[in-house]
């Protein structure tokens, strides 16, 4: 069993992109989501969110949730607070994995936690700040975004058959998504964008769902029938 970190900048940011994949590799691994802010810019009750974001772990059988609480709209890759608070976070759990925003985001908040999750990730595994933890070094870094990323390298995953998980997650945050919520742009116009573009990722796969990860590097597969090729 893996440790999986899924850094989430706002409550309902991982569940918007990746909700589908943290569902399925909650199945086999612990995935721990870590909240940087308690989203307090778009809604009148923190605590409120809170609520709805332990609701949705509970939809995508999270093992655990951290708050860390930095200030919404805040986020710094220079803060030495925020950086100290990650560091020890990852030298704590100790992940194979770690999911990060990506900077191509338009919401500032992510452009910042990519920057500030990947100093983190290199400085956990350095011999320094020993009062954080022992050393440690994730191997795996992958990022999500809102929009298809076309421009960057990226694999999907189907999510087919967890989607009614990911969208019962998405509607745990009444605040952001409820019925009284008559029109915003997260509930009119970002939900259903990132539908459509899991449609259309899956579309691509023959599958109904499909999530959509970017990595940086090269990837290597060790069986070409464990891979589904494009249907274009």
């Amino acid at each position: 069993m893996a440790n999986i970190l899924a850094f989430s900048p706002h409550p309902d940011d991982v569940e918007l992109v990746i909700g589908g994949l943290i569902k399925k590799m909650s199945k086999k691994h612990k995935v721990i989501v870590v909240c940087l802010t308690s989203g307090e810019g778009s809604c009148n009750d923190t605590g409120e969110r809170i609520i709805e974001l332990k609701k949705a772990c509970e939809q995508l059988s999270v093992s655990e949730h951290v708050l860390l609480d930095f200030p919404d709209l805040r986020i710094c890759r220079e803060s030495f607070e925020q950086r100290e608070s990650i560091t020890k976070l990852i030298r704590h759990y100790k992940p194979q994995i770690i999911f990060s925003p990506h900077f191509s985001d338009l919401n500032p908040d992510h452009i910042e936690s990519y920057w500030l999750l990947k100093y983190c990730r290199y400085f956990a595994g350095i011999n320094l700040d020993f009062e954080l933890g022992n050393p440690y070094y994730c191997k795996y870094m992958y990022f999500y975004k809102q929009n298809i990323a076309k421009e960057y390298n990226s694999f999907n995953v189907d999510v087919t058959d967890v989607y009614t998980n990911k969208l019962n997650a998405i509607y745990c945050y009444e605040s952001q998504f409820g019925k009284n919520i008559k029109s915003s742009y997260l509930k009119n116009i970002l939900l259903e964008s990132i539908i459509s573009k899991d449609r259309y990722n899956g579309s691509i796969f023959g599958v109904k769902y499909a999530e959509e990860i970017i990595f940086e590097g090269k990837l290597m597969i060790n069986d070409l029938f464990d891979t589904i090729n494009a249907n274009y």
